[in-house]
C-alpha cells in the first residue's frame, strides 16, 4: 500500500504509482519484502520532486510517501 500527500498525487495516476515498485523483481522467498520497496520509494519521491520543479518552479508543493507491506498466509 502506498500512502501519499497531494503532491504526490497531484503529479501521478495511481497506475504509474504502482509501477515503481511492480517494475522490480519480487524479494527472494523469505526476504522481508518492504526492504524491496525503499529504492523504488526513494526513486518515485526523486521523480515527483523533479517534475514538480520543472512544473511550479519554488511554488511546487511538498511530498509525502510511505509505503506499508502485508504478507498474506495461505
Amino acid at each position: 500500500m502506498i500512502l501519499g500527500s497531494d503532491g504526490l498525487w497531484d503529479l501521478w495516476e495511481y497506475e504509474d504509482v504502482l509501477d515503481f515498485p511492480m517494475k522490480r523483481p519480487p524479494p527472494p522467498v523469505g526476504q522481508s519484502s518492504g526492504a524491496a520497496l525503499v529504492e523504488p520509494l526513494a526513486e518515485l519521491v526523486e521523480a515527483t520532486r523533479s517534475q514538480g520543479e520543472a512544473l511550479f518552479g519554488e511554488t511546487a508543493d511538498n511530498i509525502t510517501a510511505m509505503v506499508a507491506t502485508f504478507d498474506f498466509l495461505p
